[in-house]
């Protein structure tokens, strides 16, 4: 399977804030995605808040797990740019996505060789019951 087309219309970015933004603006903007987090608010008042969210100067902040949802949702629309900023900034690669059909594979490959292995100890049980 070849890599998907990647959403990225920012080669770097100068903050993870900045990074969040590229997400965010891929997945819909902050009135869609700031409706997601706080369903309880306003498109427009979630959007708002997700901007002030997303400003490094203003009070509002996200937790981690908002933060993972945008990369998750941005990931849906082939966007990396949130991931790919924490891999640069801790010197690691970039992570590569995995998709569903590939990881439905690996899930399989690995419900074989279990079953392999459950097989193999049965068998070396009842080897050892029958001396």
């Amino acid at each position: 399977m070849g890599r998907p087309e990647v959403n990225q219309p920012m080669l770097w970015h100068d903050d993870v804030y900045e990074a969040l933004g590229t997400d965010v603006q891929a997945s819909g903007g902050n009135k869609v995605v700031g409706s997601i987090l706080w369903a309880e608010k306003s498109p427009d008042k979630a959007g708002e808040h997700l901007a002030n969210c997303l400003n490094r100067h203003r009070a509002e902040k996200l937790d981690a797990e908002q933060i993972i949802f945008i990369i998750a949702e941005s990931r849906k629309h082939n966007s990396f740019a949130t991931i790919w900023f924490i891999a640069d900034q801790a010197n690691f690669t970039k992570p590569e996505p995995i998709e569903p059909e590939d990881q439905k594979a690996k899930l399989q490959r690995e419900y074989i060789e279990a079953a392999k292995s459950m097989q193999k100890i049965a068998s070396d049980i009842e080897r050892l019951s029958d001396g």
